[in-house]
């Protein structure tokens, strides 16, 4: 396995310019693609629910170097469960009949 320094950072597109970014040391971040700032995914994860209305298939693929199980993802997926309204915990279970984690 890398060295926590040696990992590459990876940049995945959410939304109204917001970026879902590991960086170097393996944190994941969501960071402003216009001003710049920076929170912590799993302090955020209502940021990342657009990422559901994207196929599994396209987040994995943008994700592909990073196991699933080492992403904001699976926290991503059990917080739109319990989400308000049907949208988000609809599409959230949409992604668990794919099995996306498989």
């Amino acid at each position: 396995m890398d060295a926590a320094g040696d990992r590459p950072d990876l940049t995945l597109r959410i939304s109204n310019g917001l970026l879902l970014v590991r960086d170097g040391d393996g944190s994941w971040l969501i960071r402003g693609a216009a001003d710049g700032l920076v929170h912590p995914a799993g302090e955020r994860l209502v940021w990342l629910l657009p990422l559901l209305e994207r196929t599994p298939s396209d987040v994995r693929a943008e994700l592909s170097d990073v196991p699933l199980a080492d992403t904001p993802l699976p926290e991503l997926v059990r917080f739109a469960l319990t989400a308000w309204g049907k949208h988000w915990p609809a599409l959230a279970r949409d992604w668990l009949d794919v099995d996306w984690q498989g």
